[in-house]
């Protein structure tokens, strides 16, 4: 696979990008703008300064949104664009802007247009979470969704059941939405996939865990969802699937299920085996990351998603 070299590329300072998560420019590649994301500093994560943390310097968020957005198009699920490379001496990830002709409207404003006596939480969106209840109320309530209502449901539970398998917990209300247009409204791809894969966990650990499977294991079963029960704790989304008492949920375990097994588990492999160690004397995809992302994967689709998908069928 390629590694970019960004450093020549021009900025676009006029054009800038949300979120919570480290540095992001924008850039010129191949005339178009792209989002280029660089690693999170935990310098001021908390814990931090505390003896045998096991933070590293940088997180690695830009391997986990490459990893995770291509766990997404092997899937056949839309996703943005994205590419590794480098830039001032640190390994980021490059992600198409996909809504340079459109805006982007996202859930957390699609949330504040519904009437706040139907929302257990109200209608503000915070990063702690969001109530389950709440997200699939505005799904169906929303007028703006009207058009995409169905097809939004079926994305909703997609990202749910794909977020579950790449451990991705911050799937939150600013990263999913709608793209507007100046006569129609279509869902946006999915984006913003960098929480995936223990971002925040340094080398030694992940070493340490890959010791055995049965680490591994209790660090999948431990993974939560943004989202929360009624009881607002947050949901483990894999024992949520493994319940089977979601009909829209069980329709989306057995789709990803199907084409896991139809191709798209051989083609995540494969990919995941193309990362290079380094480029450009970059550590980009270091060989307990790969084998990281192997373990996790295999485990989860052979202990987790396979057998709910069985039940689902049944």
């Amino acid at each position: 696979m390629q590694i970019y070299d960004f450093d020549a590329c021009e900025t676009v300072p006029t054009l800038g990008y949300g979120g919570r998560a480290g540095r992001k420019i924008a850039i010129m590649h191949e005339g178009a703008p792209w989002l280029l994301k660089f690693p999170e500093s935990t310098r001021l994560f908390p814990g931090r300064d505390k003896t045998g943390h096991h933070l590293p310097s940088y997180t690695t968020s830009p391997l986990s949104e490459y990893v995770g957005s291509h766990v997404y198009e092997a899937l056949g699920i839309p996703v943005h664009r994205t590419r590794l490379g480098r830039r001032e001496g640190k390994t980021v990830v490059a992600c198409k802007d996909f809504a340079t002709e459109d805006r982007l409207v996202d859930f957390a404003a699609l949330k504040n247009t519904v009437s706040e006596g139907i929302l257990e939480s109200g209608n503000s969106s915070s990063g702690d979470g969001e109530l389950l209840a709440d997200a699939l109320r505005v799904i169906e309530d929303a007028e703006a969704l009207a058009p995409v209502r169905e097809e939004a449901r079926e994305r909703f539970w997609d990202m749910f059941v794909v977020d579950a398998l790449i451990l991705n917990n911050d799937r939150n209300n600013g990263n999913w939405g709608l793209l507007v247009k100046r006569f129609s409204v279509e869902l946006a791809p999915v984006f913003d996939n960098g929480n995936a894969f223990f971002n925040k966990r340094n080398p030694s650990l992940t070493r340490q865990r890959l010791e055995s499977d049965d680490l591994v294991s209790q660090d999948i079963r431990a993974s939560r969802s943004f989202f929360k029960s009624d009881a607002d704790h947050h949901i483990h989304p894999l024992s949520f699937i493994a319940k089977g008492q979601h009909p829209e949920c069980n329709a989306a375990v057995l789709r990803i299920a199907e084409r896991l097994s139809a191709g798209a588990a051989d083609a995540v492999f494969a990919m995941i085996d193309e990362l290079p160690e380094e480029a450009f004397g970059l550590p980009v995809a270091p060989p307990e990351y790969r084998e990281l992302y192997r373990r996790t994967l295999d485990l989860t689709i052979r202990d987790h998603l396979l057998p709910a998908a069985e039940k689902a069928g049944q």
